[in-house]
């Protein structure tokens, strides 16, 4: 009842909004209650307890707040899907794959526990959106060679009924190692996931280095690429 008088007076001071967040914090604590335990236990995973509190904080809203979804992250220990409970239809499932290989793409066999749990959250969520990690955290400006996965990654996502990406890249500095190139190819992508992403790579060297110095940068990002595997 609190978390619900809360969300509806943020609500209330923007009325503009239409998705308002009501997600764990980022850390492993987690309620210990015997209550909420045997929930978690009964539901399969230990954010068991949080979807069906988010379930009642969307029910609580949708007549007063019909254009506003509430969106909840399935993050590290939340991040299986419950067996029981489905996600209301104004409730946003916010995946966040941070354990993942991504010198890989997504759909590789080394991400499968990321794909099973995509999988399962699809079947019973309509309004599925992935929290996506897309440079190096520990140093912006470190190569982090991702260049040739983000494009056919998008395809992924929206192929298995994602409906929004958030892409995280190097938000507290002035940018990551090239930025630009991935900024212009992830833009384009999301935009329409069936780009040749490719053909929008060569595109974006061409433009920014130049038609000398394109196939040169082109190398260098394929010998990144293969530095990783």
């Amino acid at each position: 009842q609190y978390m619900i008088k809360q969300v509806k007076a943020y609500l209330d001071s923007a009325p503009n909004a239409t998705i308002i967040s009501v997600s764990q914090n980022d850390n492993y604590a987690q309620c210990e209650s015997p209550a909420e335990k045997a929930i978690n236990t009964a539901e399969g995973t230990a954010g068991g307890a949080l979807f069906r509190a988010v379930n009642a904080i969307a029910d609580a809203i949708k007549d007063d707040y019909p254009g506003v979804a509430v969106d909840t992250l399935a993050y590290q220990w939340s991040r299986p899907a419950p067996k029981i409970t489905k996600p209301r239809d104004n409730v946003i499932i916010r995946l966040c794959n941070i354990e993942c290989n991504f010198a890989e793409p997504l759909d590789s066999p080394s991400n499968a526990p990321f794909q099973k749990d995509m999988g399962n959250w699809a079947k019973i969520s309509n309004r599925t959106y992935i929290w996506n990690y897309i440079t190096n955290f520990g140093d912006f400006i470190a190569p982090f060679p991702n260049y040739f996965n983000l494009g056919p990654d998008v395809d992924y996502l929206v192929s298995n009924g994602v409906r929004g990406i958030f892409q995280e890249g190097a938000y507290t500095g002035a940018g990551g190692e090239m930025c630009e190139l991935k900024d212009y190819l992830l833009g384009r992508m999301m935009f329409d996931p069936s780009r040749n992403a490719s053909e929008t790579i060569h595109t974006f060297l061409r433009g920014y280095y130049g038609q000398a110095a394109a196939p040169h940068i082109l190398r260098y990002l394929q010998i990144m690429h293969e530095s990783a595997h």
